[in-house]
């Protein structure tokens, strides 16, 4: 990833993917660092220069979750998934998350579609 990174910074023509990899790269270490508000801002920036990964909508559920934000990180996998409807790593996260809110027949509905 760091070598995307590096030539994003010194590759005029990577534009968007460039900015998108720099904002995961923000997102990545404010998340290590422990403040997962600041890594889901940082991921939604991500997810607006790059709205063609899936993995990045993933992330940003995933430090709203760890924010405490349930019922945003939720809204934003729903929007995945509606995004990208094969999305495995969307359904996946999303089914635990709903088992962990106690939402365990949509748990089970998403891990039948992965199964």
């Amino acid at each position: 990833m760091l070598i995307w990174l590096l030539m994003a910074c010194s590759d005029p023509d990577l534009g968007h993917y460039g900015e998108a990899l720099q904002a995961y790269e923000q997102g990545r270490v404010a998340m290590s660092s422990g403040s997962p508000i600041i890594a889901a801002e940082a991921f939604a920036r991500a997810v607006a220069s790059d709205p063609s990964s899936e993995v990045l909508v993933a992330w940003e559920a995933r430090a709203l979750r760890a924010s405490g934000a349930e019922g945003a990180a939720l809204s934003t996998l729903n929007a995945g998934v509606r995004n990208f409807p094969m999305g495995h790593i969307l359904r996946y996260d999303r089914a635990a998350l709903r088992a962990k809110t106690g939402d365990i027949s949509g748990a089970a509905q998403d891990l039948r579609w992965l199964y």
